[in-house]
C-alpha cells in the first residue's frame, strides 16, 4: 500500500498531519474545483497546507488536479501548472471563513506509516472553527494513548493465544470497537464519550 500524501496544519508553531476534517471539501467547493487522482500516493487529488495564526485559519499551499483543469485565482494568485496539468498555489496567506473541524496529529508512533490512524499519533488535537475563527481546541492525546494501550494488550494476548492454537473470535469484537473509536477521533467525534 502506498503512503498517501498528507495535508499539513501548522498549529502553535508545529507541523501536524490532518487526520480528519470537513474543511478541505468546503475549500475546494468554494473555488469550484473537483479534484481527481494525482497518483497512487494521492488518490484524493490534492494536497493542502493550512496555518492557524492568532486563532484564525489560513490556506498557505494548495496542489490540486482539477478534473476540468480549471484553476481560478486563489489569494489573488494564479497557479503554476505542472506537466500533469495540476495547479500549484504557493506562498499563500488566504484567511478562510469556513465553519467546521480539524483533527490533527503529530509524533507518529506506528510501525506501519502507510496506514495512518488517529491512535497512531502521540499528540492529537480536535480544533473547531466558526467562520474561520478557532473556537475550540481539545487535546485527544490521552484517548489515543488509551486506544493504543488496549490494542497492544490485545496483540500480546493474540500472540499468546496463537502460540497455543486457541480461537481469537472473542477478541475480534473488542478490537473492532477500538478501531471504531480511533475512526471517530478522526471524524470529529469524541470517541468513547459518544456511546
Amino acid at each position: 500500500m502506498t503512503t498517501q500524501s498528507a495535508d499539513i496544519v501548522v498549529y502553535e508553531g508545529e507541523e501536524y498531519e490532518l487526520l480528519g476534517s470537513n474543511f478541505s471539501q468546503q475549500l475546494l467547493d468554494t473555488f469550484g474545483m473537483k479534484p481527481i487522482m494525482i497518483s497512487t500516493a494521492c488518490y484524493r487529488g490534492y494536497v493542502i497546507r493550512y496555518a492557524i495564526e492568532h486563532d484564525f485559519v489560513y490556506l498557505t499551499y494548495l496542489y490540486v488536479h482539477d478534473e476540468n483543469k480549471s484553476y481560478p485565482l486563489v489569494g489573488g494568485m494564479m497557479p503554476k501548472l505542472d506537466n500533469g496539468a495540476c495547479g500549484l498555489y504557493e506562498h499563500l496567506h488566504e484567511r478562510l471563513l469556513i465553519t467546521g473541524f480539524m483533527v490533527i496529529g503529530n509524533n507518529l508512533v506506528s510501525l506501519y506509516p502507510a496506514v495512518r490512524r488517529p491512535h497512531d499519533y502521540r499528540t492529537i488535537f480536535r480544533l473547531e472553527f466558526d467562520e474561520g475563527k478557532q473556537c475550540l481546541a481539545e487535546d485527544l492525546s490521552v484517548k489515543a494513548a488509551l486506544i493504543r494501550q488496549q490494542l497492544n494488550e490485545i496483540d500480546k494476548e493474540r500472540e499468546y493465544i496463537e502460540d497455543r492454537g486457541q480461537s481469537l473470535r472473542h477478541r475480534r469484537e473488542e478490537m473492532l470497537t477500538l478501531y471504531d473509536l480511533s475512526f471517530k477521533l478522526a471524524h470529529g467525534t469524541n470517541g468513547a464519550d459518544d456511546n
